[in-house]
């Protein structure tokens, strides 16, 4: 039979009668290109809000795209059951919805509002093996959900499908103009590229992005929200989730993935986020190794996770997890990553730094096991860029590592307990490094004592019969000013230009919320810089020690001063009392 006989037996078939529309029934045969039939059948299971059902049938074949207005649901059997197989390969030959778009699925009109969206049960093959390296004639997306213009799309779905060898993005939200998605999904979905030195460097599975790569959208306008990527398994293709720019309220969990050629998973530019429960693993296949998981964002949780690098010699990534500044190449300026919480997770054979951390502010790094990477957990700053602020990091352990910590030039760090490495490697380099615990370093001399007032009786402040056990006094500071930074100062001591500035402080925290020490660089009587480094003080005695790196050239005399009630940025509404004792300050470790 031919199309147009296809085509009109379907007016005199009861829809309304029916839950669910058979596509075997109304003529769909398998491998046979019959585009004309299918998007007759979709026209009327939106008008009807029925689903068509393709089970019986192997292949949906097809030419050019089907277009989709405000609700669309194909289910079939499984998702190795029924495959769509797309005839056209080419932009050529698939043609644009007239919004530049070349997708397989593609909107009728972005403008448009979208109430559903379903793929369930389906597979679909994009019959991909032309190289890593491909032609922007080939780059087709599978399905592309685009809102434009103020359009809204809601609740859209990908459940159990199967996607292989695709030449561009699988399953894509995509916004512009004002166009938002609430509530897009892939659901225990699947997807493999057969040879991954063969399959596409556009192939991801789910991603998501307000603009395009050729024109991207202002970051820190979110359009694209409640974003689900659970229970998948990706096989030998570029990334499983890739959600950028404009995306908010995520989560990734529960999804195993295997010789990526880039990001495992990766979000640039996104917000409020959580990765929890994945794991990830490169045997040597793919065509490359990167990362399992980079963050370009704000308020992100990473929780729970397992990444196990290549063996051997092809160990070689760029970390396990990648924390980064976030900006486009061919846009001027860069936004710094923040909030960041990494816990609980596990990071294996990694010819690099397992966690790297670089230019990010606030970032709590806690609870790892690190096994045969060249090094453990790394803090990077890239000079220009702001300087990074409130980072924490607490039980690291590292086995078979060079280094378990490296903090690099002028990057703030509290660290709360030591990281264990089994080869007793602790890189400092020029960080500026507070922490309560034994000294990361070995030493067999006696430190030379900088300061005359180790009690700190003479720097006013009130004494205190709260000490730390065996030591003799201690000094209440108070900064009632909520307009300025009430500041004591503890020694002004000379200085080479190369000195390193070791010291200890007992702290303990009354009623601030934040205390600081503040450091100020002077060439002569001329205050050249100063440095807010937050003490980190908690309710009961600690001794916090700090390293710290003049930083200006030519500096002759350093002051330390103790504020208590301010943070790493100078705050001065900050008010209240803390509790200072013992401060030693040399220029030899202590």
């Amino acid at each position: 039979m031919s199309e147009m006989i296809h085509s009109s037996l379907l007016p005199s078939q009861s829809f309304n009668s029916i839950r669910v529309i058979s596509a075997k029934e109304f003529g769909i045969e398998s491998g046979v290109c019959n585009r004309k039939l299918l998007q007759d059948l979709q026209d009327r299971s939106e008008l009807l809000r029925i689903p068509i059902d393709f089970s019986g049938i192997r292949e949906i074949c097809f030419d050019g795209y089907i277009s989709i207005g405000d609700w669309f649901h194909w289910r079939s059997s499984g998702r190795f059951d029924t495959t769509i197989k797309p005839v056209s390969l080419t932009r050529a030959t698939v043609g644009s919805n007239g919004y530049g778009i070349y997708a397989w699925f593609t909107r009728k009109d972005p403008e448009q509002n979208l109430t559903y969206a379903m793929l369930e049960d389906i597979g679909m093959d994009g019959q991909y093996q032309g190289g890593y390296e491909i032609k922007v004639e080939s780059l087709i997306r599978g399905f592309c959900w685009h809102a434009d213009r103020d359009s809204v799309l809601t609740d859209i779905t990908a459940l159990r499908c199967h996607f292989k060898n695709m030449p561009h993005e699988a399953w894509e939200g995509y916004t512009t103009n004002g166009g938002t998605i609430d509530g897009i999904r892939y659901l225990y979905c699947s997807s493999e590229g057969e040879d991954p030195e063969k399959t596409s460097v556009g192939f991801n599975a789910f991603k998501c992005m307000n603009g395009s790569i050729d024109s991207p959208s202002e970051y820190g306008i979110y359009t694209i929200r409640n974003i689900v990527s659970r229970g998948n398994t990706a096989r030998g293709h570029r990334t499983l989730t890739d959600l950028k720019r404009g995306c908010e309220k995520w989560s990734i969990s529960l999804c195993n993935t295997y010789d990526m050629n880039d990001c495992h998973h990766s979000t640039d530019g996104s917000r409020d986020g959580i990765f929890s429960d994945n794991i990830g693993e490169q045997t040597g296949k793919s065509y490359r190794n990167k990362n399992f998981l980079e963050i370009q964002g704000e308020y992100i949780t990473v929780t729970s996770s397992i990444f196990k690098g290549a063996p051997d010699d092809k160990r070689a990534g760029v970390a396990g997890i990648l924390i980064t500044n976030y900006q486009y190449p061919s846009l001027p300026g860069s936004n710094e990553s923040k909030n960041i919480h990494i816990s609980n997770c596990q990071v294996n054979n990694i010819d690099n730094g397992a966690i790297r951390i670089i230019n990010a502010s606030n970032v709590k790094v806690n609870g790892l096991s690190i096994n045969n990477c060249k090094n453990g957990v790394s803090f990077e700053r890239n000079l220009g860029m702001n300087k990074p602020l409130f980072n924490t990091i607490e039980d690291i352990v590292t086995h078979d590592s060079d280094t378990g910590l490296i903090v690099s030039t002028d990057y703030p760090l509290l660290i709360n307990t030591p990281p264990i490495n089994g080869k007793m490697a602790c890189k400092i380099n020029n960080g500026t490094i507070i922490y309560r615990f034994k000294k990361p370093y070995f030493c067999n001399y006696p430190p030379s004592i900088e300061n005359s007032d180790i009690l700190l009786k003479n720097i006013g402040g009130t004494s205190s019969d709260d000490r730390p056990i065996g030591i003799p006094y201690a000094i209440e500071l108070d900064d009632s000013e909520p307009l300025s930074v009430r500041e004591y100062s503890a020694a002004l001591i000379p200085v080479l230009e190369d000195d390193i500035i070791y010291f200890s402080c007992h702290v303990k925290e009354l009623s601030s919320p934040e205390s600081s020490f503040l450091i100020r660089e002077y060439i002569d009587n001329e205050i050249k810089y100063s440095e807010f480094i937050r003490t980190g003080a908690r309710n009961d005695w600690n001794e916090f020690f700090v390293i710290y790196h003049p930083s200006v050239q030519g500096v002759n005399k350093i002051e330390i001063l103790l504020c208590p009630a301010t943070d790493d940025l100078g705050n001065t509404s900050l008010q209240g009392k803390t509790l200072f004792s013992k401060m030693i300050i040399s220029k030899r470790p202590i």
